[in-house]
């Protein structure tokens, strides 16, 4: 198997990553997403796709790979590294702290939802509105993400959002696996989506959890 670093100045050897501890954030037909913190304190997160893929398809999917790692926005999770084994394919980005739209909407298992203010609610459709913007027209290849939802927006403890999973379709079916479209993404809900006729402009969401409460619609 190989590591690659998409951005060089983010090095790590494959070992420190296997040795370090590993936490579960989700599981899905997509994959299972791991917390890692590396051995210099970084955390990152690691996705791992599974098997699947011959060794003919890699460089297609190391294309695809450099096309997503091109991606640079303050509102999109950066993709820092993959790894590509016949029996192993891991994506590793950038952890994002205070877990994802969903939850900070509706809480976790047990746990309370958390208080979003209306202006941390505009912060949020704000900076996913920025980032969306920017895959569909300012992106070295425009990406039409497919599948946002709560899930896919990620929140620093700032309330900063961040896109996450964007191209992970494309991946997903070059390696020759194939995820259950009712599970894909993780860790929530799946919000209202609205696909364009076309699937080229643009991706129309709607979040009713995010109204002023005693608002119409």
């Amino acid at each position: 198997g190989e590591l690659v670093a998409i951005d060089k100045g983010f090095t790590f050897e494959l070992d420190e990553l296997l040795r370090a501890s590993a936490y579960v954030l989700g599981k899905s037909g997509l994959g299972i997403v791991y917390k890692v913190v590396l051995g210099n304190g970084i955390p990152v997160a690691v996705r791992r796709l599974g098997e699947g893929g011959d060794q003919q398809r890699y460089k297609e999917f190391a294309a695809e790979i450099q096309a997503i790692g091109k991606v640079k926005h303050p509102n999109v999770v950066r993709l820092r590294a993959y790894y590509w084994a016949p029996d192993e394919k891991l994506l590793i980005s950038d952890f994002i702290s205070n877990g994802n739209l969903a939850n900070a909407l509706r809480g976790r298992p047990g746990q309370p939802s958390a208080s979003l203010t209306w202006a941390t609610r505009l912060k949020i459709a704000k900076g996913t509105a920025r980032g969306l913007a920017y895959l569909h027209e300012c992106s070295p290849r425009k990406f039409v993400h497919g599948d946002i939802k709560p899930s896919n927006i990620l929140l620093d403890n700032e309330f900063q959002p961040y896109i996450s999973d964007f191209g992970l379709n494309r991946l997903i079916s070059i390696t020759g696996n194939n995820p259950s479209s009712s599970s894909s993404g993780f860790m929530g809900g799946a919000l209202p989506y609205i696909k364009s006729a076309t699937q080229e402009k643009t991706n129309t969401y709607r979040a009713p959890e995010a109204r002023i409460p005693g608002s119409r619609p």
